[in-house]
């Protein structure tokens, strides 16, 4: 970075021709019309080529309608005939319908459109049918067709758009329509297929579930069999038989104890020698009632008699023994029904013991069943399964073979497609839009690129941006006078005229601004000169040193027109040659000098007699001197005797103007800070690298310190109005063709 009382050259690196505020609207705009001005030609010709290349294909490309169908994948459907079966596809999510939109898509779904429609005989999808056999044509056609079908879903819907683009309005139509029909019917085909394929495979494994079935049906019985497992009423034989044992031993057992209790009482009432009412009514024995009935009535009459009679008489004594007889048939009575009790007692005991033994032979007989149970139940259960699972496949197959003769697809057309009147392709505003907006964007872009990639100097505001230098002057690039050129070949570069040296001829080029003192190129030069006059009054501005960055931009030129310039209005100038390297003045205005600036320096030679004169403008000039490759031209142009030799010529002229050698290949032009009182720097126009010149100022301080100004050396006028509005040929046509012709 360069910090001078002129400024700060804020960036030594190249940047694009900005002059705005990137966080300004209005900058921004001015920036981009701007651009649009440096390139307009851009602008104009890409649009108008785009926009030719629209109208191109808008009148070679053949019309072409677009036929829409919709249709509507149901998934909340209701069929009276129709179960959601397993295989069953339902587009029940994006992907589900996603993959219908595939199968729309697919080649056969085209072919069944081709063989429908006959599209292989139509020249629209097979343009020739010549060495093509049916098979060929059609899938060429099939190609055709997928290629112009467009499948896409109407969003959060379960809509589906099915368009068909043709050459012919009433053919995308039918298109459309028949590719509907043909999804329909393959979606109708494919669940045949499955559900026949399914019944197939269900019929086969029925028959291995009933074979199945059958074997472990057949394993039970053989187990129960075998094993003497029966069942009655749902209950195994061997625990219905020990539950009838159990009831039969309880049974009996009450019955023992019952006639065991009933001989213990007979025994109690035999010792007795009349029985009480209550042992003889528990005998249950009429007779033992009757006699002892009488037995109470004898005894109540001998009682009488014994009171009447006394009790030794006959008749009390007859009745007491009648009394002794009924007793006596009452014990042989209660000895047989004691007997009785007594064998049925003994029968209930045989009874009861017959029983236990046949309770305990069933409980020993189950205990060896209960162990077979177990695996009986594994068998049932096995047998249960085999069952089950038969009975949901017989239930399965039942329902495929309803679906098989009643098939139905989720999908149905809502809205048929209908002939379309406008074509949809091509779009005469959209591609003449597009056309013009792809030119102008196009236009932008190359514009911004070769900004990007330019990198070199083209108005006076970059100069002053880049550099933090004003633009003295922006020069036009002249051409040489076809008459003096031939003139300079003819003549001798010098002659003597008394005792000056009178430089005859040379190059236009070099005094253009005598030649035309109108010019632009001219009035360019005049602003040099004033720049030069007013530049920090009171400081010396009388040796003027020109440079450049490069060879071969113009300083030479500039120094001979502007010294041209000078002389020609009256002021004594001197005009030296100090490029020691490449003096190309002293080969142009005096190839045949003998001595010249080094000659003076070393006090070899004296300055009047080195002199050459121009006589158009009586500007002198002192030419290098004849010292081809000369070493350490540095050390020579930094001497003191370089600073005495200018110091001593102030006295004689007004201004001296110095040519001086570029700076970025050598480094003489450094050496002669201390001598020169103000340098003008040349910059190439539109040629020299930005960051070369940043680069060579950073790097020679001191002249960049000197230095009035940059000069933009062979700007071409025509391309200049595009950068700078106030210097280009227009605008200087414009205003100041009353003042002259401006070249």
């Amino acid at each position: 970075m360069l910090q001078t009382s002129k400024g700060s050259v804020q960036s030594l690196a190249y940047e694009p021709h900005r002059d705005f505020d990137a966080g300004s609207v209005v900058d921004a705009f001015q920036a981009m019309l701007g651009l649009v001005r440096r390139h307009w030609p851009l602008f104009v010709l890409l649009p108008a080529l785009l926009l030719g290349c629209g109208v191109a294909y808008l009148v070679v490309t053949p019309p072409v309608y677009v036929a829409q169908a919709t249709m509507v994948l149901d998934v909340l459907k209701v069929h009276a005939f129709q179960q959601q079966s397993a295989n069953s596809d339902q587009p029940e999510d994006a992907v589900a319908i996603q993959t219908q939109l595939e199968v729309l898509r697919s080649d056969a779904i085209a072919t069944a459109v081709v063989k429908s429609l006959q599209l292989q005989n139509d020249p629209e999808f097979v343009r020739s049918r010549e060495g093509l056999s049916d098979e060929q044509a059609q899938a060429i056609a099939t190609k055709a067709v997928a290629n112009s079908l467009v499948v896409s879903r109407v969003p959060a819907t379960y809509a589906v758009m099915i368009g068909f683009q043709s050459h012919d309005p009433e053919k995308a139509a039918r298109v459309a329509n028949a590719t509907v029909d043909a999804y329909v019917s393959d979606q109708l085909d494919a669940k045949f297929q499955a559900t026949r394929r399914a019944s197939v495979w269900l019929q086969d494994r029925l028959n291995e579930l009933g074979v199945q079935s059958s074997g472990a049906e057949k394993a039970v019985a053989d187990f129960k069999a075998k094993n003497n497992i029966v069942a009655a009423d749902g209950r195994l034989m061997n625990e219905q038989q020990m539950s009838e044992a159990s009831s039969q031993l309880a049974s009996a057992r009450a019955a023992t104890a019952e006639a065991k209790a009933r001989l213990d009482r007979i025994n109690d009432v035999m010792k007795q020698a009349v029985p009480d009412a209550s042992t003889t009514e528990a005998l249950h024995n009429e007779i033992i009632v009757r006699l002892r009935q009488q037995i109470l009535d004898l005894q109540a009459r001998q009682q009488l008699f014994a009171t009447r009679y006394g009790a030794k008489h006959q008749a009390t004594l007859n009745i007491q023994d009648q009394i002794a007889g009924m007793q006596r048939s009452i014990t042989d009575e209660m000895k047989k029904v004691a007997e009785g009790a007594r064998s049925d007692y003994v029968v209930a005991q045989a009874r009861e013991a017959a029983l236990t033994a046949n309770l305990t032979s069933s409980v020993t007989v189950s205990e060896s069943t209960n162990q077979s149970l177990v695996r009986l139940r594994e068998l049932q259960s096995a047998a249960q399964s085999s069952r089950t699972l038969y009975d949901n496949f017989l239930q399965r197959y039942m329902d495929a073979v309803q679906q098989e003769s009643y098939p139905a697809t989720e999908a149905r057309l809502i809205t048929p497609a209908t002939r379309p009147y406008l074509p949809s392709k091509p779009n005469k505003t959209g591609t003449l839009g597009a056309a013009l907006a792809g030119g102008l964007l196009l236009s932008f872009g190359i514009a911004a690129l070769r900004e990007l990639m330019d990198g070199v100097f083209r108005s006076a505001g970059q100069v002053e941006k880049q550099v933090a230098l004003g633009c003295i002057a922006t020069l036009p690039k002249v051409k040489r006078s076809k008459s003096l050129l031939l003139a300079s070949a003819a003549s001798p570069a010098s002659v003597d005229r008394g005792s000056r040296r009178i430089v005859a001829a040379t190059d236009s080029l070099y005094r253009h601004v005598i030649d035309e003192p109108f010019s632009a190129f001219a009035e360019g030069l005049r602003s040099i000169k004033i720049a030069v006059d007013v530049a920090n009054v009171g400081k010396s501005h009388q040796v003027i040193g020109v440079t450049s960055t490069l060879p071969n931009e113009g300083k030479s030129t500039i120094s001979a027109n502007f010294a041209h310039l000078i002389a020609h209005a009256g002021s004594r100038v001197l005009l030296v040659d100090a490029d020691l390297r490449s003096p190309s003045l002293s080969r142009l205005f005096a190839p045949d000098a003998a001595g010249g600036l080094i000659d003076v320096v070393a006090g070899r030679r004296n300055l009047a007699e080195l002199i050459r004169v121009d006589e158009g403008s009586q500007l002198d000039f002192l030419p290098a001197g004849a010292a081809p490759k000369l070493l350490h031209t540095n050390e020579i142009l930094g001497s003191e005797s370089m600073r005495a030799f200018f110091a001593a010529a102030r006295n004689h002229y007004d201004y001296i103007v110095v040519d001086l050698s570029p700076l970025a290949p050598v480094v003489d032009a450094r050496a002669t800070t201390h001598f020169i009182d103000s340098y003008v720097y040349v910059v190439e126009w539109g040629s020299t690298k930005i960051d070369v010149v940043e680069t060579v100022l950073k790097d020679s301080r001191e002249i960049y310190d000197a230095t009035l100004g940059i000069v933009l050396n062979k700007a071409d006028l025509s391309v200049l109005g595009r950068y700078d509005r106030h210097r280009g040929a227009g605008y200087n046509k414009k205003y100041y063709k009353k003042y002259g012709y401006m070249s």
